[in-house]
């Protein structure tokens, strides 16, 4: 999957990236000169849950956490 920081997720996006099999992700602070304090973050897909535990695992504290859909949505 390609990815870009710098695209924005919309609900479109997203539930492009549910339906086409992902529900483990990061969620992250996204920090750059253009981009106002604490408004901007990173949503990053992963195939499966170690794969997204070892990217929060490297997150220091209030940076950002591993999310897993709830198996409801989807």
């Amino acid at each position: 999957m390609l990815y870009n920081p710098f695209e924005q997720v919309t609900k479109s996006s997203f539930r492009e990236l549910v339906e086409s099999g992902y529900v483990d992700f990061v969620l992250q602070r996204f920090e750059w000169p253009d981009v106002k304090e604490k408004t901007g973050f990173l949503l990053t897909p992963y195939d499966d849950k170690e794969a997204a535990d070892q990217h929060a695992h490297q997150l220091g504290a209030k940076e950002g956490r591993a999310l897993q859909l709830p198996a409801g949505c989807r």
